[in-house]
């Protein structure tokens, strides 16, 4: 509990009003008016410091920055999750990249600002790793199928460079341009789908 100066002495003065009430005023016996002050003053001091806007800020801020961190850990398990779905070494590597980025993060200063940048680049890769898992369990081998499993295993490979940099602004854009990518390759998947579904109908 973080006490100011000045919320003790506000607390002290009034304890002590509420002794001289209860002794002087009242009749109160002195040892019941002692306490009644010191009462009076623990309930003060209490009410300040509870009540400080500062804290306040700080707890709520405090509060943020751990669901941050719990809704990012969640992410960095699902990225380990579809990791063992693909025999890639890339999708090691991401994964890995991805740990020891977190890990440096977590030691800086400013570390908050960081970790929204990095929570982008987590989401992009679930999203691409999310995509080739569903191009592999889809068993579509047309050549237009083909082309798209390359091109999102050259997106992973890329997203592998870019953990490895995490720090270095310009794969901002570079993360930007694949999640625009990633649209072209779903409306792929979906088709592909689509045309293997009615054929197996026919």
């Amino acid at each position: 509990m973080n006490v100011k100066p000045m919320d003790s002495i506000i607390s002290s003065i009034l304890g002590g009003l509420g002794f001289i009430i209860f002794f002087l005023f009242l009749n109160v016996s002195p040892v019941i008016s002692l306490v009644i002050g010191v009462g009076i003053f623990i309930v003060a001091l209490f009410a300040f410091t509870r009540f400080d806007p500062s804290e306040t800020k700080k707890r709520e801020r405090e509060e943020k920055e751990q669901s941050k961190i719990n809704e990012i850990q969640a992410k960095l398990n699902r990225l380990k999750n579809l990791k063992s779905k693909n025999s890639l070494k890339v999708a090691n590597e991401i994964y890995n990249s991805a740990i020891q980025s977190y890990k440096k993060i977590m030691t800086m200063d400013n570390y908050y600002a960081h970790l929204i940048s990095f929570e982008s680049h987590v989401d992009t890769a679930i999203n691409v790793m999310q995509k080739y898992t569903e191009i592999l369990s889809s068993g579509i081998e047309t050549d237009n199928m083909n082309k798209t499993r390359e091109k999102v295993e050259e997106m992973l490979e890329q997203i592998s460079l870019i953990f490895a940099n995490q720090f270095e602004k310009f794969h901002e854009q570079d993360m930007i341009a694949m999640d625009a990518e990633l649209s072209a390759v779903q409306e792929v998947l979906d088709i592909e789908t689509s045309f293997l579904n009615n054929r197996e109908e026919y």
